[in-house]
């Protein structure tokens, strides 16, 4: 079968029409009712969304992770924009994190061992 300069032309034109996921970790750790909880699983960002998140304070007793959506605000998109991707904000004791990889978003240590279900978000 010969591949015609139409079909080359097609793919090209079509390729970039398809639009992946980021995959984030999603979840948290704080203490609740003097128990530390911790809850990540791996989450398929909406389609299109480019960045992950995370936040901590100085100690990691209080974490977060999650995908950009399409109501993420301004200032966290900032982030994404300044040298390494991170910033602290010492007046509230937090430091928000952006990266644009696979599972970029949550420190080695807190990364959850053994096998975690993939979930995608609801797109109703």
């Amino acid at each position: 079968m010969k591949i015609t300069n139409i079909q080359i032309f097609l793919s090209m034109v079509t390729l970039p029409m398809i639009v992946s996921a980021i995959t984030c970790y999603d979840g948290s750790k704080a203490p609740i009712k003097g128990n530390t909880t911790t809850n990540f699983i791996r989450m398929e960002c909406d389609e299109g969304m480019q960045y992950c998140f995370e936040s901590y304070n100085a100690n990691f007793s209080i974490v977060t992770a999650s995908c950009q959506n399409l109501n993420t605000e301004s200032k966290m998109l900032d982030v994404c924009k300044m040298p390494g991707m991170c910033d602290t904000r010492d007046t509230l004791d937090i430091t928000i994190c952006c990266c644009n990889t696979d599972l970029c978003n949550l420190q080695s240590f807190l990364v959850p061992t053994g096998p975690t279900k993939l979930r995608t978000r609801d797109r109703n």
